[in-house]
C-alpha cells in the first residue's frame, strides 16, 4: 500500500476513543440496571438498546486513530478488517450448516446485531494479540 492509500483513509481523531469508551461504559451501566430490574422498560427493548449501544461504541473504537498512526498501523488495521470480514462470513456459513447437521434445521439463531458484535469482538481480540 502506498502513501496515497494511507492518507486517503480517513479515521476519527484519537480523542474520540474517550467518547467511545464512555458510550461503552454507559452500556455496561445500562446492562447492570437491566439485570437488577432498576429500569422501567421491557427486557426485550432493553436488550435491543443495549446491543445497539455496544455496537455503536465498538464501531467508534474501530474507526479511531491510534496515538501513533503510521504505515504499519494502517497495514495492521487493513489485515484485521479483512480477517474480521472472513470470520463473519465463515460464521454466517458455518452456523446454519452445523445446525442442519446436528439439529435438522437450517437456522441461524443470532440476530444481525449479535453477529456484528461477535465480528467486532474478534477484531479487538486479534488487535490485542497482534499488538
Amino acid at each position: 500500500m502506498n502513501d496515497r492509500a494511507h492518507n486517503d483513509f480517513h479515521l476519527l481523531p484519537y480523542r474520540f476513543k474517550k467518547f467511545a469508551y464512555g458510550i461503552f461504559f454507559l452500556g455496561v451501566l445500562l446492562g447492570i440496571l437491566l439485570v437488577f430490574n432498576l429500569l422501567p422498560i421491557d427486557k426485550e427493548t432493553g436488550k435491543e438498546v443495549l446491543k445497539s449501544v455496544f455496537l455503536f461504541s465498538m464501531l467508534l473504537l474501530s474507526l479511531c486513530k491510534e496515538k501513533v498512526e503510521n504505515k504499519q498501523t494502517f497495514r495492521m488495521r487493513a489485515k484485521l478488517l479483512s480477517a474480521s470480514l472472513i470470520y463473519g462470513t465463515v460464521l454466517v456459513i458455518a452456523t446454519p450448516t452445523i445446525h442442519l447437521i446436528f439439529e435438522g434445521n437450517f437456522a441461524m439463531n443470532i440476530s444481525p446485531q449479535e453477529l456484528m458484535i461477535q465480528i467486532f469482538i474478534f477484531y479487538f481480540i486479534m488487535k490485542y494479540i497482534i499488538k
